[in-house]
Formats: structure tokens, sequence, C-alpha cells
């Protein structure tokens, strides 16, 4: 019986130890929510309405960062390419993804260059990426 007991123990054991290894190795091969796997590009912002559906890297000129208080979720946009309603891509972050920032979004400012890395999906015909995390943008 006490034969019996250990085997059990050890079994829970090496099982246990499998799923936490199983759970680490996911979490760093796939990333954040903002989805997992190699990204495409990088591409320019025009050219992001390409990669609907792929996991990609956009680059391109900010044209705005605009805080929508009044929409719920409290989304802050930044626009590339163009100001809204012409930009050529939005990435898209949620209030309560802001606070994630050491420094806020609205600090990326006009005219600098940016990179956004996540899954691009359409909204309203404008090519966007959802940014859950800081470490999807970069400032080139």
């Amino acid at each position: 019986m006490l034969q019996a007991l250990a085997r059990w123990k050890t079994t829970i054991l090496a099982v246990s130890v499998l799923l936490f290894v199983g759970l680490l190795l996911s979490r760093h091969l796939v990333g954040p929510r903002s989805g997992g796997g190699a990204a495409v590009g990088p591409v320019s912002a025009e050219e992001a309405g390409e990669q609907v559906g792929k996991r990609a890297e956009v680059c391109g000129r900010v044209a705005e960062v605009v805080q929508a208080s009044g929409i719920d979720g409290q989304p802050t946009f930044i626009n590339l390419g163009d100001t809204h309603p012409d930009q050529s891509f939005t990435a898209l972050i949620w209030a309560s993804d802001r606070t994630k920032w050491q420094r806020p979004p609205a600090a990326l400012g006009d005219e600098q260059s940016v990179c956004v890395t996540g899954s691009v999906e359409r909204h309203e015909g404008t090519p966007q990426i959802i940014v859950s995390s800081p470490r999807q943008v970069r400032v080139r």
C-alpha cells in the first residue's frame, strides 16, 4: 500500500512539473495578447490593410494621438499617415491598458515614426492593431 501511495505521489509531482513547464513555454512562445508567433514586416501604414488577419509590424509617421475620453473604454488612437478620418492605420490603446505605460502614449507626439506589432484587424475600413502592452510600440 505504501509503495502504491509513493508511486501516486511521484506521478502527481511529474504531471504537475510538466504542466508548469508547459505553461512557462506557452507564455514564452505565444507572447502577450497581441497574438503570438513571428510578425510579418515591417510593413508601411499604407500596406497594413494587406496584412488583415495576420500578426505584423506596421511602421509609419504619427499624424496624431487622440485620447477619446467621451467614448466607453476611453481609447487612445495613434493614427499613422494622416489624421482621422484619413489615417492609413490606427493603433488602439484602451484606458485599462494605458496604465501599463510609464510615459503616456500621447507623449509619442506628432511627426515621430513608430512601429506597432500585433494582430491586424479592420475597423470601419481602417486597418488597426489593438495595443495591450507598451512593448508592442517601438519609436524609430
